[in-house]
């Protein structure tokens, strides 16, 4: 009695294949012909029996080899790319340095007012000659003599000067000196002849004093002397 499953029935049986084993010695045949370099199809069965059973090397167990591989040249090694270095930057010209602004000379300060001198110089006193003086005769000696003055000033003297007036278009001026005694002097006379008028025997003559201080403050006294006629030999003689 067939027992056979129907839905079976049909189907064929596959017998399982024995699969395949690549031993230590297929692997050294397999070194040594790519060492040797044969060429063409080279079949290669196990070497040794022992390391696989006759049933287990099969037709489809040889092994295609392509000595293409072997033939090619070996290409060079491509020379690494160098990639170009960057140009070194350089720092643009620089810009023409713009002048330096010159700078404004400074203002000069003003100056300290300081000490502000206002007083004027003082003229203590003044003396004529104790004498008379002649007017300029031949007939006469006593034609000059020193006009002194005391002068002082909280600062100083600048100068000091004697103005007299005389017969002339302008009046006279005469430096004053300071001696050893702090005095200032001056030398008058001789006076010319017409200082005193016609008729008269003698005359006064007006002077004065001025003195200036370093600051330019003045101050000013006035004297008057006495001038004689000339004609010194006609005095005192008898008729």
């Amino acid at each position: 009695m067939n027992t056979q499953d129907p839905r079976t029935e049909h189907i064929p049986t596959i017998t399982p294949r024995p699969r395949r084993r690549i031993t230590a010695g297929r692997v050294a045949s397999i070194a040594a012909l790519v060492l040797l370099g044969t060429g063409g199809t080279l079949g290669i069965i196990a070497a040794n029996a022992d390391d696989a059973p006759a049933d287990a090397i099969a037709a489809d167990d040889f092994l295609t080899f392509d000595n293409s591989l072997l033939d090619a040249t070996p290409s060079a090694s491509p020379e690494p790319s160098v990639s170009p270095e960057p140009a070194e930057e350089t720092d643009p010209p620089a810009a023409p340095a713009a002048p330096a602004a010159e700078e404004p000379e400074p203002e000069p300060e003003p100056e300290s007012p300081g000490f502000a001198d206002g007083i004027a110089p003082t003229i203590h006193w003044v003396t004529t000659p104790a004498s008379p003086l002649h007017e300029k005769d031949f007939s006469c000696t006593n034609t000059t003599g020193t006009v002194t003055a005391k002068l002082s000033d909280n600062v100083g003297v600048a100068s000091a000067s004697l103005v007299h007036w005389e017969p002339g278009p302008a009046p006279v001026y005469t430096d004053m000196t300071l001696n050893a005694f702090g005095e200032y002097t001056a030398k008058v006379g001789p006076f010319p002849a017409g200082t005193v008028p016609e008729g008269d025997d003698h005359t006064s003559v007006w002077m004065s004093v001025i003195v200036t201080d370093a600051a330019g403050n003045t101050s000013e006294e006035q004297v008057t002397m006495t001038v004689l006629s000339g004609g010194c030999l006609s005095l005192g003689l008898g008729g």
